[in-house]
């Protein structure tokens, strides 16, 4: 237990590095994440001529906000005889059954539901992978403390990590709804 809730607390940490970019999409909780989010968050990391990077881009949304590209992309769309077809080409037949996308505009879609959510909205990011810093001093280590008042051990868990910001240009924050879903 004092191992995941250190890992919880280091997770949280990262997560929130994502509200520190400088380029923002989305206006939180009316904020629906769609293809064209993706694609312009990658496009703004793409096409910055100042600090210009190569490296793959990853995606970080809550699940809540992650179900919204789900719904977005399995609505079918109806052809002229009323059957179902969809727009994707077989992208949403895969992604219906499945309920997953790996990439969408080649970046690595990931949920965390360590994001925190206020008021229907979280924030989630696109990024590369060297637009954060993260330095561990010593991961998780739990000791053993006997306690004579207690008449028993305590357990005491630390580690010592830090994240930092690399390079803002190569990470996009995405302020999204994240309403439960109910259907």
């Amino acid at each position: 237990a004092i191992t995941d809730a250190l890992k919880k607390k280091q997770d949280t940490d990262g997560t929130a590095q994502m509200d520190g970019y400088s380029t923002a999409l989305g206006s939180g909780s009316s904020t629906t994440l769609t293809r064209g989010y993706a694609g312009a968050a990658l496009a703004r990391i793409r096409g910055n001529s100042t600090e210009i990077s190569n490296e793959p881009v990853s995606m970080v949304v809550h699940p809540y906000t992650y179900n919204d590209l789900v719904d977005a992309l399995s609505e079918p769309l109806l052809a002229t005889g009323g059957t179902g077809t969809t727009a994707w080409g077989g992208l949403n037949e895969e992604f219906v059954r499945k309920y997953v996308v790996g990439r969408i505009a080649n970046m690595a879609i990931m949920t965390d539901a360590n994001i925190a959510v206020a008021s229907n909205a979280a924030k989630g990011g696109v990024f590369t992978k060297r637009a954060n810093v993260y330095a561990e001093l010593w991961g998780v280590d739990v000791q053993p403390q006997d306690d004579k008042s207690l008449r028993g051990v305590e357990l005491n868990g630390t580690m010592a990590y830090a994240y930092g910001e690399r390079t803002d240009t190569w990470g996009v924050e995405l302020n999204l709804g994240a309403a439960a879903p109910t259907s």
